[in-house]
């Protein structure tokens, strides 16, 4: 299983242990004194023998496995998703794998579609989906728990418990940066293999921590710079991006910094294989389009894992604008005044920062939090007329997005709706047939909990959102990237090319549903829910 191609069928009685991914494997190997040419499985065997149920609790990485005793197969997946794991119950045992596909390959699991967890899926209620998949007949472990399953039934464990994280108000910011970056640096070596690692390289501040970190530790063991690929379309592409937010230039310039040669999209072959017949059950997310060609270099050159950003946003580069009024809230005034600061090259008024501030104040006491798609909204009439229940799931999964009255509840509430794990398990859907592996440092346990104690003006004061991650990238990359801000709702080069490629694709996902016999009302409210986010005719210079 160590590459998510092969499903194992476990007994009931027997002693043993499969290996879905083991991250920070011979640390752990070390401290259990075992082999350094060991198994994963016997490293696991080992791990489980000593610690029993709080084994996850001793790891650190990404891990996914399974082990038995007299009575019980357990199964325990990561913090924060990404491994997924998959089962299915058999008479006389489990079948494992860390992808559907393996697991529907054992000729006693079912493969009857589960259309109420398909609709769920494509309406992105994730925290519904997160032990379901789109066929009745197999399950999957939510991130963060164990699953117990016996002879006579089954029983599921949280052993992550973020929520009982308190804030640490005595933390000096300066202590906290070089707590953070070791933390980050610890979580990419976690996830490094030698001259086997391929990095995303975009012009935000995420991925270029990620791969500034892996090119660093690569070559301090003596390996290359890793392959560095990017979402936006080849410079020699005409037509793609507003030339003022244009991330082209971002990504060469960390890459001229970093010693690492951009991998740019190239737009024929997205749209060549965007163009390839689709099934609906196999339908990726919008990014995959793009990153599908990427992906098959990548293997073919060798590379096993890819080391992304994705989970910057929910932990340490969380950009919080609640931080104003959390603090006047908290009785600190002129933190609260400090935290209403304008950014560098911007001009805000006395009275601009009163409502700054103002607006803050109402957002973090939980009032006028907007959602997405309100009720008789286009997409949510159509949902509702497909099912009444899975409208009403969709919009609280939108509320819950900008729910809580500090940056640590937002942050609890975001990973704890599963569209992490949700984007992490399309992901290595997509790379397990072609032998890729896609990790995600700053989902890491450690970071992750660490984030959740920092006091909320780490992250917004002075003019400076996601204070404290562009005080980390700082010391990794260029001026330009670090003080760039994030741009919310832009139109780059990468985004216009996701869109051609999504609007290429529908018209094959509806004769897709249609050939299957999926439900006319619901491709009617998924795509018309595409169509809404993705089709906006532009005009391109």
């Amino acid at each position: 299983m160590q590459q998510g191609l092969v499903a194992e069928r476990l007994p009931f009685g027997t002693r043993g242990a499969v290996v879905a991914r083991l991250g920070a494997r011979d640390k752990l190997a070390r401290e259990l004194r075992c082999p350094a040419d060991g198994t994963d499985a016997a490293v696991v065997r080992a791990a489980w023998d000593r610690w029993g149920e709080q084994t996850p609790n001793q790891m650190r990485g990404p891990f996914g496995f399974a082990v038995t005793d007299a009575r019980s197969v357990w199964l325990v997946r990561d913090p924060l998703g990404e491994v997924p794991l998959y089962f299915s119950r058999v008479p006389g045992g489990v079948v494992v794998g860390s992808d559907v596909a393996s697991v529907l390959a054992d000729p006693e699991v079912s493969d009857e579609v589960d259309m109420d967890a398909v609709a769920l899926r494509l309406a992105r209620c994730f925290r519904e989906c997160a032990r379901r998949t789109d066929f009745r007949a197999v399950s999957k472990v939510a991130p963060g728990t164990m699953v117990r399953i016996e002879a006579d039934g089954t029983r599921e464990f949280r052993y992550w418990r973020p929520e009982t994280i308190g804030t640490n108000s005595r933390l000096r910011f300066e202590d906290a940066v070089d707590q953070a970056q070791e933390l980050l640096r610890t979580a990419v070596q976690d996830r490094l293999h030698v001259d086997r690692t391929a990095v995303h390289l975009s012009g935000g501040l995420d991925s270029g921590v990620v791969a500034a970190l892996a090119a660093e530790q690569l070559r301090d063991c003596g390996g290359v710079a890793p392959p560095a690929t990017t979402w936006s379309p080849a410079p020699s592409d005409a037509g793609y991006g507003d030339p003022d937010r244009d991330e082209r230039h971002l990504v060469a310039t960390l890459g001229t910094a970093l010693g690492l040669e951009p991998i740019y999209a190239e737009t024929p072959r997205v749209l060549a294989a965007v163009s390839r017949p689709a099934y609906l059950l196999d339908d990726p997310p919008a990014a995959w389009l793009v990153e599908q060609t990427h992906a098959e270099v990548l293997s073919a050159a060798g590379v096993s894992t890819v080391l992304t950003g994705w989970g910057g946003d929910e932990a340490l580069s969380m950009h919080s604008r609640l931080v104003p009024g959390e603090l006047l809230r908290g009785a600190k005034p002129g933190l609260a005044w400090r935290a209403t600061q304008a950014p560098p090259g911007v001009t805000r008024t006395l009275r601009g920062r009163a409502r700054y501030l103002a607006s803050a104040t109402c957002r973090s006491a939980g009032v006028g939090v907007a959602t997405v798609d309100g009720v008789g909204s286009a997409a949510d009439v159509a949902w509702r007329r497909y099912s009444p229940e899975i409208a009403d799931a969709r919009l609280d999964q939108q509320r819950q997005w900008n729910a809580g009255t500090s940056t640590r509840e937002l942050m609890l509430n975001r990973l704890q709706l599963g569209h992490l794990a949700a984007r992490n398990e399309a992901w290595a859907h997509g790379g397990h047939p072609i032998g890729l592996a896609y990790l995600h440092p700053l989902q890491d346990r450690a970071v992750v909990e660490f984030a959740l104690t920092l006091p909320p003006q780490f992250f917004t004061y002075a003019g400076t959102h996601r204070r404290i991650f562009r005080a980390i990238a700082a010391g990794l990359l260029p001026a330009a990237v670090v003080a760039a801000p994030k741009v919310v709702g832009s139109d780059p080069a990468r985004t216009q090319l996701t869109r051609q490629a999504v609007v290429t694709r529908l018209p094959l996902l509806r004769q897709a549903g249609e050939h299957v016999g999926w439900p006319p009302a619901l491709l009617d409210a998924w795509l018309g829910s595409l169509e809404r986010v993705w089709y906006t005719p532009r005009t391109t210079s």
